[in-house]
């Protein structure tokens, strides 16, 4: 698919000013654990469903991300990432903490990572901002093109690893949060038919099941049982992923023609 006239996102959402005051606290706490972690750490963002009013407490994870000036290395990260198990399982308001870092220096190498970019695509779409410098990530914006092929390409890249055991806690140890990680893929992925075809763009699963119905019927039967997984339905994290390999396989039929990263 040619990219000469990009099309922007149509956004079913608004990023709100603040996060919901119940989880501040946590949100501190958050905050302060990345500091102890990282020396060189410029920034602090919350994305996904608290950052655009759709976290549903008990049920929603906090989902944050840490911009750090240097690469890290995952064994680096482990620490960091043990802390915050433990901090999010404290709380009953969130599933857990989903922490991760993106890294200034990687992400401005000349053939950024498609897992570094996928980041710095959802802070400039959906970041509500922590701590930190305030740093202006517009210039990554993608457009429907670039967000489809890439919630695709990066859902590839999460299944190889996940199926050569590279899998970090609370996933490892927690198969219904593996499952649930998987289907989540599954039904960003399917959002990418959708949103070629004209969808406007959500990030609550639900919207996007409902956007898949309309826009991609021959994708709705892989997204409702990706959504069964995502709300809560019992599946081992294998079929999550078989699920997920499919929705891949569906998207690349359809539009083969994909964008480098």
């Amino acid at each position: 698919m040619s990219d000469q006239s990009p099309k922007r996102l149509t956004l079913g959402f608004k990023v709100l000013e603040e996060i919901p005051s119940i989880l501040r606290p946590l949100a501190d706490d958050t905050v302060a654990c990345y500091r102890r972690h990282h020396s060189d750490l410029r920034s602090v963002y919350v994305i996904g469903s608290v950052a655009v009013g759709e976290w549903m407490p008990g049920v929603s994870d906090l989902d944050v991300v840490g911009v750090v000036e240097r690469e890290v290395h995952p064994d680096n990260e482990a620490a960091r990432r043990r802390e915050l198990s433990t901090l999010g399982a404290s709380w009953p308001q969130v599933s857990f903490i989903n922490n991760s870092i993106l890294s200034l220096a990687a992400l401005h190498v000349e053939n950024p990572d498609a897992m570094v970019l996928g980041r710095a695509r959802i802070i400039a779409v959906t970041g509500l901002h922590l701590w930190g410098d305030g740093i202006d990530f517009r210039a990554h914006v993608p457009s429907v093109e670039t967000m489809a092929y890439g919630r695709a390409a990066r859902a590839k890249i999460l299944m190889k690893r996940y199926r050569s055991g590279v899998i970090n806690e609370p996933f490892r140890s927690n198969p219904r949060l593996l499952a649930r990680s998987s289907a989540k893929a599954a039904i960003r992925v399917l959002s990418g038919i959708t949103i070629l075809r004209g969808a406007t763009f959500y990030i609550s699963p639900e919207q996007t099941v409902t956007m898949i119905a309309t826009y991609a019927p021959e994708a709705t039967p892989l997204a409702r049982q990706a959504l069964a997984i995502v709300n809560g339905a019992e599946s081992e994290p294998r079929k999550a992923m078989e699920i997920t390999e499919q929705a891949i396989e569906l998207f690349y039929g359809l539009y083969p023609d994909s964008q480098s990263e």
